[in-house]
């Protein structure tokens, strides 16, 4: 199972692609470098999803309240939204129900799992401990994908919630999904 893609990483893809021109055209060889570039695209890559999921998030409250409520909860809970391991996500993702969590565990798979978080643990290796990378050049150049895949199955699991009415009489608040 796999989700449509509607959560982009433009800037980690555009800071890949630049510097796999670079080594490419240059002919980079050197380990160290290579360890100092990945660490670079890690800490890009994770500022990134970290502001893609307070985003996301808030498009679907908008959908099911209004903008000011949608930016009042998501400004409350921001210490939540703030967290990027898939168990931190499948933490949001369940508030919306068990069925959402069911969805979006059944479409990534447990290697994309542990790519992902690899990716987590080796930036917070290099920005909080001040360690380099295990990650290697090679394996970091699927990086966009596979964050966007996580969003992507995060935005599908809980856009999926199906339409209902809540409320009664003149205070009834209509769920749809939409797209951000």
């Amino acid at each position: 199972m796999s989700c449509e893609v509607v959560a982009a990483l433009p800037r980690t893809r555009f800071v890949l692609e630049k510097l796999k021109e670079h080594v490419d055209a240059n002919k980079i060889t050197d380990p160290l470098l290579k360890n100092y570039l990945v660490g670079y695209i890690l800490v890009i890559f994770y500022a990134e999803v970290e502001g893609k999921i307070p985003d996301i998030l808030r498009g679907r409250l908008e959908v099911a309240s209004n903008t000011s409520i949608a930016a009042f909860i998501t400004m409350a809970i921001s210490n939540v939204t703030k967290r990027t391991k898939k168990s931190e996500i499948i933490d949001i993702v369940q508030m919306f129900g068990v069925e959402c969590k069911e969805k979006f565990n059944q479409k990534i798979t447990e290697q994309e799992v542990q790519i992902y978080s690899n990716y987590l643990k080796q930036r917070h290796n290099v920005a909080h401990l001040n360690q380099g990378v295990e990650t290697t050049w090679e394996e970091v150049q699927n990086i966009a994908e596979i964050g966007e895949k996580i969003l992507s199955c995060f935005y599908t699991a809980i856009n999926t919630v199906p339409n209902q009415v809540i409320g009664n009489g003149q205070e009834t608040l209509q769920i749809q999904s939409g797209k951000i």
